[in-house]
């Protein structure tokens, strides 16, 4: 990547407790995420972790998206179309778990 003619540089720069501060160059990276995605028109609850931005990408696409806590869910998982679990919910999420009975029938059910 070039700015101007010149090659881009990202500078970092640090300092700890065990060694002298510096400022590292390096070539610059551009991340770039473009997405040409439609969504049906559904209401979307996504279970996901704290660090978790499916969410997010989804909310970005188009969707109608709530990220509810437990108790939420299941009170208003009748006005839920699709539920997302995130990979890590059921780890970090406390009483997820416990949950998962109601989940599954609200699946099965259509």
């Amino acid at each position: 990547m070039t700015l101007d003619g010149p090659a881009a540089r990202t500078v970092d720069r640090f300092q700890a407790p065990h060694a002298a501060p510096g400022v590292p160059a390096r070539p610059a990276v551009l991340r770039l995420a473009i997405i040409d995605a439609a969504g049906p028109d559904a209401r979307v609850a996504h279970v996901g972790a704290r660090h978790d931005r499916v969410g997010h990408r989804m909310d970005r696409m188009g969707l109608i998206v709530a990220e509810p806590d437990n108790a939420t869910m299941i009170a208003r998982m009748p006005e839920t179309d699709t539920i997302v679990g995130g990979i890590f919910a059921l780890s970090l999420r406390h009483g997820l778990a416990a949950l998962m009975p109601r989940l599954h029938t609200r699946v099965r059910a259509g």
